[in-house]
């Protein structure tokens, strides 16, 4: 009995050696994600670099110069840059609503000075009188591929015709740049 114990025991454990499996590989398996970036700025310089786009937007107050209602010549801001900033995979527009610059108050009533704004040299003519002027997919920033600045060049100009419509005064008023998706 002893020997057929024996001799069962020797026949199991050379079988287990017959079936058993070699592990000569191991699989591991990773995941990550990259989350997005989507901004947008202005700037005096164009920033062509993530570290130059990260040091911070410092192109406003845009300031045109003055213009007489007489003038011959259009009235010309500096050249400043619209830059983005993305990783998106997709193109991207960017949409601008704008006011006519204005002048006076609430209580004795506004005058008002269009201009026209020129973003990558497509013009559009701000001339409302109080009504936002918008400009839906005005400019495309490209799709792409990783983490890059896009400059778009930037002015505002004021023409001797829409100067000639306007009563002496300082003016202002708001630029709002939007990017939507395409």
């Amino acid at each position: 009995m002893k020997k057929t114990i024996a001799i069962l025991l020797v026949l199991v454990l050379a079988g287990a050696g017959l079936f058993a499996a070699n592990n000569t590989e191991a699989t591991l398996t990773i995941n990550s994600s990259v989350t997005g970036v989507l901004q947008i700025g202005l700037f005096a310089t164009a920033p062509t670099t993530n570290a130059s786009f990260a040091s911070g937007s410092d192109a406003y107050p845009l300031a045109i110069p003055a213009i007489s209602a007489d003038a011959v010549v259009n009235s010309e801001s500096a050249v400043i840059a619209l830059a983005v900033r993305t990783n998106k995979k997709v193109a991207w527009y960017i949409d601008v609503a704008a006011n006519a610059l204005r002048t006076g108050t609430e209580s004795g009533g506004y005058d008002y000075l269009g201009y026209n704004l020129i973003l990558d040299n497509v013009t559009t003519t701000v001339a409302d009188l109080g009504t936002p002027t918008s400009a839906l997919n005005l400019l495309t920033v490209p799709a792409g591929t990783g983490l890059r600045v896009e400059s778009f060049p930037l002015k505002v100009a004021i023409t001797p015709e829409q100067a000639a419509l306007a009563v002496e005064g300082s003016y202002e008023s708001t630029i709002t740049f939007t990017i939507t998706a395409s």
